[in-house]
């Protein structure tokens, strides 16, 4: 009866290891697809976040290019009425007045 007695209860110790050693791995499962989650939600917010600052950069890159368009035709214009005011300083005064007071 003894021996029975120990088979059963070992029976019983056995099935209750197995059951907490299948709950802990079902629970290491879920907190690491939980983890995989995160890190991929992490992942995706850094890959936007880096496309939005490519997409920024190309529009600095952009508004460089037209700046500086802009300067080149601002310049020719200052090098025109420099060589206005040379030749014909009476025309240059008309130009320089028609400029401050009828353009906005």
């Amino acid at each position: 009866m003894d021996l029975n007695k120990f088979k059963a209860e070992n029976f019983w110790l056995r099935a209750g290891l197995t059951s907490m050693i299948l709950i802990y791995l079902g629970s290491i499962s879920i907190i690491n697809r939980g983890i995989i989650a995160e890190r991929k939600s992490l992942i995706d917010s850094t890959a936007y976040y880096k496309n939005k600052y490519l997409e920024l950069d190309n529009k600095i890159d952009s508004l460089q290019t037209e700046k500086f368009s802009v300067e080149v035709e601002n310049g020719r214009y200052e090098l025109g009425l420099d060589f206005l005011k040379e030749r014909n300083p009476n025309e240059y005064n008309l130009v320089k007045h028609f400029i401050d007071t009828q353009t906005e």
